[in-house]
Order: C-alpha cells, then structure tokens, then sequence
C-alpha cells in the first residue's frame, strides 16, 4: 500500500498542491516574463497528470491482461513471446515513471527556488492611486 501511496497518491497531491502554489506565484511575479513562467509551470502541472497516470494505468492493467488472453488463445511459445515482449515494454514504463517521479520531487521545487528568488520581490509592492 506504501508503493501506491507513494506513486499514486502523494504525486496526486503534490501536483495539486504546485497547481495552486504556481497559479498564486504568478499573481505575485513582479513582472511579465516571471508571470508566464510560472503560468507555464502551472500548465505543465495539467500536463503531468496524463503523462505520468496513463503508464502506471497501462502497468496495472495490460501485463495482467496479455498473459491471461495469450494463455488462452495461443501455443506456448507463442504465450512466452508475447509475455516477454509486454514484460518489457512494461519495464520501459516502469523505469519512465520512476524518473518522471524523480524529476517531480527532486528537480521541480529547486527550479521553483531559483524562479521565486529570480522573479518575486521580498518586500510588498506599494499601489499607487
């Protein structure tokens, strides 16, 4: 349950959350440049949720259900050939999942770091009337 926690859920929230946070810095961002890269991850979040979600939902669902249909429609050797080529096409999304992960938590909030130094004042904007 850990594991579907960690890949599933927590990425759910996290992607939320930098939704929200990335909408909010754009309001911030004290000029134009630093609003459209902030708008720019924003989307990237929106973009995230199919890439990331539809291999794991491919890793759940297809291995289980081409060695089962191969099993019964097929020889045996057939069955292996099949089973060994959707084996590893699942270890290509396993291995891009897991770096898509990574990048996620790891490389995104120190590229937030550098944008919020580079383009948000410390100190509030006095508007004039």
């Amino acid at each position: 349950m850990t594991l579907i926690n960690s890949f599933i859920i927590d990425v759910w929230k996290q992607n939320i959350q930098d939704f929200k946070e990335f909408g909010e810095l754009a309001k911030q961002a004290n000029c134009t440049t630093g609003k459209m890269y902030f708008r720019g991850l924003q989307y990237q979040c929106l973009l995230f949720i199919p890439v990331y979600y539809i291999p794991i939902l491919y890793i759940l669902s297809v291995l289980p259900l081409a060695v089962i249909f191969s099993a019964i429609n097929n020889t045996i050797t057939d069955t292996i050939i099949l089973t060994a080529a959707v084996a590893m096409i699942t270890l290509f999304m396993i291995i891009f999942v897991v770096f898509a992960r990574l990048i996620k938590t790891k490389g995104h909030p120190q590229m937030k770091k550098n944008l919020i130094e580079k383009f948000i004042d410390e100190k509030p904007v006095k508007k004039v009337k």
